[in-house]
């Protein structure tokens, strides 16, 4: 926000934006004048990452991550999602419950 030249963080920083959002740009981390693009719940890994470099996308997306300011020294990863989404694990009757295996994977043919 102070519009120097690059970051001058020396090691990587992790927040968290319960609340979400609203930013002007994906691509200019200095635009405050074109309409503001709501932004849900998130985390910001703080360091610069390079869309290309790490096969993700650059592109905002309301869930999974993506390089936010991409082939800007500004660079990070923005990784969408809220810690309420889920099953929860429910104390009261453990011995009710199972853990049930959720991943999914496909062929590497797949994007």
């Amino acid at each position: 926000m102070s519009k120097k030249p690059r970051p001058t963080n020396t090691a990587p920083g992790i927040i968290y934006m319960l609340c979400g959002a609203t930013q002007h740009s994906n691509t200019d981390p200095f635009d405050r004048s074109s309409p503001a693009i709501p932004v849900g719940p998130h985390w910001m890994i703080i360091w610069p990452f390079d869309a290309k470099k790490c096969g993700l996308p650059n592109t905002i997306r309301d869930a999974g991550a993506w390089v936010m300011f991409d082939g800007t020294p500004y660079a990070y990863l923005h990784i969408c999602g809220t810690p309420w989404v889920g099953n929860m694990y429910n104390e009261k009757n453990p011995g009710d419950q199972v853990p049930i295996w959720t991943m999914v994977y496909g062929s590497r043919s797949e994007p």
